[in-house]
């Protein structure tokens, strides 16, 4: 939401497979919408990196599903993530709906990307103007199961500050579920999570270091250059 409009985003697709983002918005506080329109679509379906169980006998499939924020003005820009397979991996892309405008821009790629890196779960915030992207990671460990957590803050420009958050790999095919607090619960990526208050961004993840999944959370100030 801003000042002014309400944006939906949602994925679609059959079954668990959702490529497709579609989106809305109302001008109105949410009485009326402007009728569904497709944003992007995937070519191929996001698979789910080394390691990710949803639970005790259950699929180890993977959804995509857009994360999107708003700038910390009240009226200004509006920006989508999203995760799609992308060569033997997969990667991010941020997408923005300006400031009262009514056509997204093109997708750009989140954080270093290569067509072995993994990344999924992407959270979105924003410092002001600069939209933020939380996600894991493996491109210093594409055919294995070491997954890192990092934050990419856009410039403003056409390219990405890359920061990584945790000081330990978490090997996921290694990460047994928590006995006492979660005993069926396998999914790291239903803890990741991305929230901005002023010039400071919280970033909250599952990080699995002591042998069994744990919250982490860091907390990053923004200073902008003079």
């Amino acid at each position: 939401m801003t000042k002014s409009r309400i944006v939906v985003s949602w994925a679609e697709g059959l079954g668990v497979d959702l490529r497709e983002v579609w989106w809305t918005e109302s001008v109105d506080g949410g009485q009326t919408f402007a009728p569904a329109a497709l944003l992007f679509q995937s070519k191929e379906r996001l698979q789910a990196p080394k390691g990710y169980a949803m639970g005790l006998g259950y699929p180890s499939s993977i959804v995509s599903l857009p994360s999107l924020t708003r700038s910390g003005l009240d009226s200004g820009a509006i920006f989508l993530s999203y995760a799609e397979s992308a060569g033997r991996g997969s990667r991010l892309l941020l997408i923005t709906l300006p400031a009262g405008g009514k056509s997204w821009s093109q997708p750009v790629p989140v954080g270093e990307s290569t067509e072995r890196a993994i990344k999924v779960m992407p959270s979105g915030a924003a410092v002001g103007s600069k939209p933020a992207v939380l996600y894991y990671d493996r491109r210093d460990d594409p055919d294995g199961a070491l997954t890192d957590v990092y934050l990419s803050i856009f410039d403003g420009g056409v390219e990405f500050q890359d920061l990584k958050l945790n000081t330990v790999s978490t090997d996921w095919t290694k990460t047994t579920g928590d006995k006492q607090y979660a005993p069926i619960q396998r999914n790291f990526g239903d803890y990741i999570s991305l929230a901005s208050d002023g010039d400071v961004l919280a970033a909250a993840w599952t990080d699995g270091r002591g042998g069994v999944p744990r919250i982490y959370v860091r907390t990053i100030a923004l200073r902008e250059r003079r």
